[in-house]
């Protein structure tokens, strides 16, 4: 998935869409492509190439805790963090 300038793309997350607009998209100056995703107890964390941690995204591992705590599903979580590790790539492509 490549972008061009002036496109967008659309991803869901908690049952809602999401536009994403690279051009609007600012990479933080000291992270270091490429990113992974490393997986913890109730988050997935987004570090660079130096270990340093650039997103964390929490999730809840029921649907009580959803309903308790405003976080998304585990599956939700993992598709945006799938997204925010591929940042570097998609706007590297534009």
């Amino acid at each position: 998935m490549a972008f061009r300038k002036g496109e967008q793309a659309t991803i869901r997350v908690d049952d809602r869409e999401v536009e994403i607009k690279p051009d609007a998209i600012r990479l933080p100056a000291r992270a270091k492509p490429p990113f992974r995703i490393v997986t913890h107890a109730e988050s997935f964390q987004i570090v660079d190439s130096t270990g340093m941690g650039v997103a964390y995204i929490y999730f809840a591992n029921s649907a009580g805790g959803m309903s308790r705590t405003d976080r998304m599903s585990r599956a939700d979580a993992k598709r945006l963090a799938v997204m925010i590790a591929l940042m570097p790539e998609l706007l590297a492509e534009k």
